[in-house]
């Protein structure tokens, strides 16, 4: 393959009644931002009936997909609203109805009366904060006499959860039309097959209730994750892991104890199953892997508990051409929890910043923070009193005029964030604060 191959800017081509045909895309994500292997050409589903979504499996000729757009969608129409320093371009018609602007700032965008946007209900650079949100490319915005509507800059497409395909970065959208004063950088793509707007989304997906099983895109995303071949992981060489020691590596999403005992490799899930414990800072016992918090022991070999009923998941590990590699298994369901959800709320609304002290009770919500630290969407502070969390948030609100979150567990944890909490309500301080749960 050539350089210029290589270098070609994607592009989406929509087959007649058919898929999405994707061309040359190197960046293609879930909901979750989990990397789908993208492969040269694609085929991507918009009837909304495959069953192997978002790859396309052949169904829209079995139920009579068509991409006619309908006579009665919303009117191709550019307006505009003239404020302070700024004026706003929106077409309802090519609006999908993600609903950014409205929740985000709207003093601006108004809902249940018309005109529907004052530009002068907010800061400029308010406004163009939340411009910059919708994924539709209906929302643009002139300044100093230029009209601004491109906003990113890596080529890409991600799943939206239950929605559109979200495009972005100029991928090219061939042998189609687009509204006036729409963005040909971001745009948003009908995924459930009922959109009056043909190939864009217009929303429809949130009254037909389309629902979308991401299990496969899960999938694809953990294969994709630093294989060396079908279904392995390089985790390293021999050289970086001490014998008789258990280290924490990462397999895909996953976390592993890995450990060289008696000249054997071995990998444990790095979560007790007893309390959620962290088995990679256990230790060895003859053949066993001790677990730091309870003393609960596992086989290394078979994962069963010694003396205990539970049973920790083991993985196939080898060594191959000097690296070490742990088969990555394909996941029963999916790893996202309420949790995550959770964690990826607080990231969308612009909480980034926990301080906070993890704890039997709030695992979940710990290893949800730790993946967003991990992606650069959030920063966690580990502190020793939950008391000083709650004040944490509460002084950073004060200077930043940004809510924090504090972190603590159940119980008195829970309990000692009041103090904090006080401070923050006696000056109106916005804080979040996160307890723990016991089952009961």
């Amino acid at each position: 393959m050539s350089d210029k191959d290589t270098d070609q800017t994607p592009t989406i081509t929509p087959a007649g009644n058919g898929p999405l045909i994707v061309s040359g895309l190197k960046e293609f994500r879930n909901s979750r931002g989990e990397t789908i292997k993208a492969k040269a050409k694609m085929a991507l589903c918009r009837c909304g009936a495959s069953k192997t979504k978002p790859f396309c499996d052949g169904t829209h000729t079995k139920i009579g997909f068509t991409d006619e757009k309908s006579p009665d969608r919303v009117p191709d129409q550019l307006d505009t609203y003239e404020g302070d320093g700024i004026t706003i371009l929106d077409n309802r018609g090519v609006c999908s109805h993600f609903g950014a602007c409205t929740s985000c700032l709207p003093s601006v965008w108004l809902q249940g009366t018309e005109p529907w946007i004052d530009a002068k209900g907010a800061d400029k650079q308010e406004i163009i904060e939340t411009i910059r949100q919708c994924p539709s490319g209906a929302l643009s915005y002139i300044e100093d006499g230029e009209t601004k509507n491109a906003f990113h800059e890596t080529p890409e497409i991600q799943i939206d959860r239950n929605g559109p395909y979200l495009v972005r970065g100029g991928v090219g959208l061939e042998d189609v039309a687009f509204g006036d004063g729409a963005s040909l950088e971001h745009y948003a793509l009908c995924r459930c097959g009922q959109s009056k707007n043909k190939p864009f989304c217009d929303g429809s997906h949130w009254y037909a209730g389309f629902k979308d099983d991401e299990a496969l895109t899960i999938a694809a995303a953990n294969r994709a994750s630093a294989e060396t071949e079908e279904g392995w992981v390089n985790v390293g060489v021999p050289a970086d892991f001490e014998p008789g020691k258990p280290h924490l590596v990462e397999v895909g999403e996953r976390q592993v104890a890995l450990i060289k005992h008696d000249d054997k490799w071995h990998a444990l899930d790095a979560r007790c199953p007893h309390q959620g414990g962290p088995l990679a800072e256990g230790t060895v016992c003859e053949n066993a892997l001790r677990c730091p918090w309870h003393g609960f022991d596992f086989d290394l070999r078979t994962g069963q508990g010694v003396g205990n009923e539970f049973a920790a998941e083991v993985m196939d590990v080898r060594e191959r051409d000097g690296a070490i590699e742990i088969a990555l298994a394909e996941p029963k369901r999916s790893s996202w929890t309420v949790s995550h959800v959770l964690a990826e709320t607080m990231v969308n609304w612009g909480v980034d910043t926990v301080f906070g002290m993890v704890g039997h009770s709030n695992l979940g919500m710990a290893e949800a923070i730790r993946v967003q630290e991990t992606r650069g969407n959030m920063r966690f502070f580990g502190i020793r009193h939950e008391g000083a969390a709650a004040f944490a948030c509460s002084g950073y609100a004060k200077v930043s005029g940004r809510p924090a979150a504090c972190l603590a567990i159940a119980g008195p944890g829970a309990t000692n964030l009041l103090t904090g909490l006080w401070d923050a309500k006696m000056d109106r301080a916005p804080v979040l604060a996160l307890t723990g749960q016991v089952n009961t």
